[in-house]
């Protein structure tokens, strides 16, 4: 058994227990700001519940607050084939799929995404788009 995080967006977070939590977040996915945050061995979930009960929004859903996601970064969250770093930032991991960035990445994100009044998915989707329309059509030049 396995205890797994799933965030909605940068909103609530879910705090849940599955044999295979890539194979249950799979039934969460069908919203595109839903994210996979990763798991950890062992059946945790009512300690957890306990721990963090202040932040319980409703159910298994609680705020996303200081504590837990310190709680999260400084936890063993493993991915999908359970190892700690198998999957570099920004490496492609196709459909249904998430993608981790370390730290300093994710606070320029965070900021920019603010800045755009985005959620951070929404933001790391623009900017990836861009991106690759620069990449097929080459950089846009300045007209003044």
């Amino acid at each position: 058994m396995k205890t797994y995080f799933i965030q909605a967006a940068t909103g609530p977070i879910k705090i849940g227990k599955s044999r295979d939590p890539v194979q249950r977040f799979g039934t969460f996915s069908w919203h595109e700001d839903i994210m996979l945050l990763g798991y950890i061995e062992g059946d945790h979930e009512k300690e957890l519940h306990r721990k963090f009960a202040s932040l319980r929004l409703r159910g298994e859903w609680f705020q996303a607050g200081a504590d837990l996601q310190d709680f999260i970064a400084r936890s063993v969250v493993k991915t999908s084939s359970g190892k700690a770093d198998d999957n570099p930032p920004g490496e492609n991991l196709g459909p249904g799929k998430f993608v981790r960035f370390g730290a300093p990445l994710l606070a320029r994100l965070e900021a920019l995404a603010a800045q755009e009044h985005r959620s951070v998915s929404a933001m790391v989707r623009v900017l990836v788009e861009q991106a690759l329309v620069q990449r097929e059509f080459g950089p846009k030049e300045n007209v003044a």
